[in-house]
């Protein structure tokens, strides 16, 4: 069973537009890169109750979302050890773990989390056929004059 692909489970999110949910996404991607750490745990939190409770999306095609982006994140992280400069926690050998490091990574890391996860719930509610249709509807020049305006 594939984590993205659209199942048909008439939940809340199935209900709403295609293209509202592609303006949902757009917004998570904008908060994503704009917030702190701490903003952006509780918009990945935020997410993951909205997958489950208007989205519909069963644990057993959640978690293995869950594993890809905590796996992804880790390897963000990993990264604050090299990080040049800052306060240093802890240093071995070559590698220095610092505050600033950390905390620099963990914004990278939740941004792709946040992203990666609300591309997983959209694909899973969204039926192509729709999202299409919508696309065609709004055509090329109303395209970028909607993510533009909105």
């Amino acid at each position: 069973m594939s984590v993205f692909r659209y199942v048909d489970t008439s939940s809340i999110m199935d209900s709403f537009d295609a293209l509202s949910k592609l303006l949902w996404l757009v917004c998570i991607g904008i908060l994503s890169f704009t917030q702190p750490p701490t903003v952006n745990l509780v918009l990945y939190l935020l997410i993951i109750v909205i997958a489950l409770l208007l989205g519909r999306i069963s644990l057993r095609r959640l978690c293995p979302a869950l594993t890809m982006t905590l796996i992804l994140g880790f390897f963000f992280l990993l990264g604050a050890f090299y990080y040049p400069e800052g306060t240093l926690i802890i240093a071995w050998g070559p590698l220095r773990l610092t505050q600033e490091g950390i905390s620099q990574r963990s914004i990278y890391a939740f941004c792709v989390m946040n992203v990666m996860l609300g591309s997983m719930v959209f694909v899973s509610t969204t039926n192509p056929r729709e999202l299409v249709s919508g696309l065609i509807r709004l055509g090329p020049l109303k395209l970028i004059t909607f993510f533009v305006i909105n």
